[in-house]
C-alpha cells in the first residue's frame, strides 16, 4: 500500500540510480503537472529498518522537489540497498521516461561488475535488467576482452576484500566507463564518501543560515517591539512558528531536518518574541502546532500572554491511499490551537464552524485557505496579523522572514466557505473503502 513519505527520508546515494543522468525537461514537465494537481504513481522505496533506498521514481522525486512539495507517495517495501539496486536495474522498462541504450548498459554493468551478481547467467542478468540475452553476452565479452592488469584492492561494506580495475583512471572517457563498471560495493563506498562531504557542506551552510536567521529574528523582534511601542494592536493573531524538531543527532539527523527547507528556531527563542506587545487587551491567537511540538506550543501560548481555549483539526487529504509518517499512528492531521487574552467575543451560537477542516496537502508548510476564511468569518472587523506569513492576504498585515510584499491575484482566489457535515460524511465514506494493513515499524517509539 502506498503512503506519503517525506522526501528528506529518501536515500539516493547508494548506487540505486542506473540512469546515466536525469532529464531536466522531464523533471520540469512533471513539476508543472504536479503544481496543476496531477497524480503520479508512487515511487518504489526499499526500507532496511534504518534507511529508505529509492529504487524507482528519481524523476518524480526531483519534480516534487522543484514543485516545493515535502512529501511524495511511496510504495515502501522491506529490503536492503542491494535489493533496491537489483530492482532499479529493471525499472522504467515498461513505464516512465524510456531508457536510453546508455541507461541499459549502465544497469547491466552494475550487475556484471558485482562479485556476486556477475556469477549469474546472461539470461538471469538480462531478466533482471529487462534487456536481451544477446545484449548481456556482448557486453560481458567486451569486458573480458578489455580486461586490465592494473588492479586495486578495496574493502567492501561487508568487510571482505575485492579488486577494481583502475587502468583508465586519469583519462576522462575511460574513467567514465570505469566508474560505470565499478562493482556496486566499490561504487557505494565512493558515493558514501561524497554523501558525507555533502553533509559537511550542508552543515556549514546551515550554520551560515542560522547566523543570518538570528539577525533577521532580532530585526523582526525589534519591529514587533517598535510596533507595540507605537501603539499598534491586533485583535487577531495567526502564527505558524518555524518549529525546530530536534533529531536524535544534529550531526547526522540534520540531513533530513526541516532546516534544509527553511530556517528553524529553538522554542526558547520563539517564546521570547514580544507578541504580547502587539496584542490587543482582548485578542485571539490561532497557533499552528504539529503533534511532536504540542508541549512547546502550550509554553509559547503562555509566554505570549494567552490562555488555551480550544483547537481545530486540519485533516490532511492525501492522494489515493497515501498515509503520513509516524510511530504511534500515521500522522494525518495538524492542530490549530485557539487561545485568548482578555475577553474577545466568541462566535455566536449556530455560527461556529466544525472543529474538523478537511483540506488537501499543498506545498511545503502551506496551510489550507479555509482556515483564513474561518478566522475572517469569526472576526470580520478586527485588525489581523499573520506571523511567519508566506503569503499576503487582503485585510491582513504580515510579519516574518518570508513575508511577501505582493497581494495575490484576486482572480485566482477560491472561496470554499464553511465546511458542511456532508463533507465529513464523504470523507468518512472514502476512508471506509481504504484497506489499511499493518505498516512496518520504522523505528523505536
Amino acid at each position: 500500500m502506498a503512503e506519503a513519505l517525506s522526501i528528506d527520508f529518501l536515500r539516493r546515494d547508494g548506487g540505486t540510480q542506473p540512469r546515466a543522468a536525469l532529464d531536466p525537461a522531464t523533471v520540469a514537465n512533471y513539476a508543472e503537472a504536479i503544481r496543476s494537481g496531477a497524480a503520479f504513481p508512487p515511487v518504489i522505496v526499499f526500507y532496511d529498518g534504518t534507511d529508505h533506498w529509492l529504487a524507482d521514481g528519481f524523476h518524480r522525486v526531483a519534480a516534487h522537489e522543484e514543485a516545493e512539495f515535502e512529501e511524495i507517495l511511496a510504495d515502501i517495501r522491506p529490503g536492503t540497498r542491494r535489493e533496491a539496486v537489483l530492482f532499479a536495474c529493471g525499472a522504467n522498462a515498461a513505464h516512465g521516461l524510456p531508457r536510453s541504450n546508455e541507461d541499459k548498459r549502465r544497469a547491466a554493468l552494475l550487475l556484471l561488475g558485482d562479485p556476486e551478481w556477475t556469477q549469474w547467467s546472461d539470461r538471469e542478468i538480462a531478466r533482471r535488467c529487462a534487456v536481451s540475452d544477446r545484449f548481456i553476452n556482448s557486453l560481458r565479452a567486451t569486458l573480458t576482452a578489455n580486461g586490465s592488469q592494473s588492479e586495486r584492492t578495496y574493502v567492501t561494506r561487508h568487510g571482505s576484500v575485492a579488486k577494481m580495475d583502475t587502468a583508465a583512471i586519469g583519462k576522462h572517457a575511460q574513467a567514465v566507463a570505469t566508474i560505470r563498471s565499478m562493482p556496486v560495493d566499490a561504487l557505494y563506498q565512493v558515493v558514501s564518501e561524497r554523501h558525507r562531504e555533502r553533509q559537511d557542506l550542508k552543515r556549514v551552510r546551515r550554520d551560515e543560515r542560522e547566523v543570518a536567521l538570528a539577525e533577521r529574528i532580532a530585526d523582526g523582534n525589534a519591529a514587533l517591539a517598535e510596533a507595540g511601542a507605537a501603539g499598534k494592536r491586533y485583535g487577531v493573531l495567526l502564527a505558524d512558528p518555524e518549529w525546530r524538531y530536534e533529531p536524535w543527532s544534529r550531526d547526522t539527523g540534520m540531513d533530513r531536518a526541516a532546516d534544509n527547507h527553511y530556517p528553524t528556531t529553538p522554542t526558547s527563542e520563539i517564546r521570547k518574541r514580544p507578541v504580547a506587545e502587539i496584542a490587543a487587551d482582548d485578542a485571539v491567537l490561532f497557533l499552528w502546532a504539529t503533534v511532536p511540538m504540542l508541549p512547546d506550543a502550550f509554553a509559547v501560548i503562555a509566554d505570549w500572554g494567552f490562555s488555551y481555549k480550544s483547537h481545530f483539526i486540519w485533516v490532511k487529504r492525501r492522494s489515493g491511499e497515501a498515509r503520513g509518517p509516524g510511530y504511534w499512528n500515521t500522522n494525518e492531521h495538524e492542530l490549530l490551537l485557539v487561545a485568548t487574552r482578555g475577553n474577545p467575543p466568541a462566535p455566536a451560537p449556530g455560527t461556529q464552524w466544525p472543529s474538523v477542516v478537511i483540506a488537501p496537502v499543498g506545498r511545503h508548510s502551506e496551510k489550507p485557505e479555509r482556515i483564513y476564511e474561518l478566522i475572517e468569518a469569526y472576526f470580520p472587523t478586527l485588525p489581523k496579523i499573520e506571523l511567519n506569513a508566506r503569503a499576503r492576504r487582503p485585510g491582513w498585515e504580515v510579519w516574518g522572514a518570508e513575508a511577501p510584499d505582493q497581494l495575490p491575484d484576486a482572480g485566482k482566489t477560491v472561496h470554499h466557505g464553511r465546511p458542511t457535515a456532508a463533507e465529513i460524511d464523504v470523507y468518512e465514506a472514502e476512508m471506509a473503502t481504504v484497506d489499511l494493513p499493518a505498516l512496518p515499524i520504522r523505528g523505536q517509539a
